[in-house]
């Protein structure tokens, strides 16, 4: 299944991340939401498994944050079908403080990347876009 989604995690400790072009980010300890999309071959369960790997190949501004020892995984909203990281990153950026140019090299938003200070006000978001959200240990097992 393709789609977008939204990753969840945590950064442990106050980190700089550098990424392939030499940009650097300084982020806070905290919640983290990233919004992306899966529309290549795999879809959303390769994606997502491979964004929950901490040894890959770095391509992508996520790779930089993902691969750190100070981030954990905590779960992904997917949204099947839909094709709207943007509209994502717009709704999360009301309720988020934006990591201004992460993840947003394609596109005009501002950001793909918030740190929240609350995951409530997503989970009432993603829940009216029909949102399904996953546990690490279940994205193994969504579209079996």
């Amino acid at each position: 299944m393709k789609g977008s989604y939204c990753l969840i995690f945590e950064v442990k400790s106050d980190l700089n991340v550098e990424v392939r072009n030499g940009r650097a980010f300084q982020l806070k300890r905290g919640i983290y939401v990233y919004c992306g999309s899966a529309f290549g071959s795999g879809g959303l369960k390769r994606r997502v498994l491979r964004h929950m790997k901490k040894d890959k190949k770095r391509h992508w501004h996520i790779d930089f944050l993902t691969t750190k020892d100070e981030t954990e995984f905590i779960g992904v909203w997917i949204f099947e079908g839909k094709r709207f990281e943007c509209k994502l990153a717009k709704e999360v950026s009301a309720v988020g403080e934006a990591v201004l140019g992460f993840g947003s090299t394609d596109c005009k938003c501002e950001s793909h990347l918030f740190k929240l200070e609350d995951v409530n006000p997503i989970e009432e978001i993603f829940k009216g876009l029909d949102g399904k959200f996953l546990k690490p240990e279940e994205v193994e097992k969504y579209g079996v």
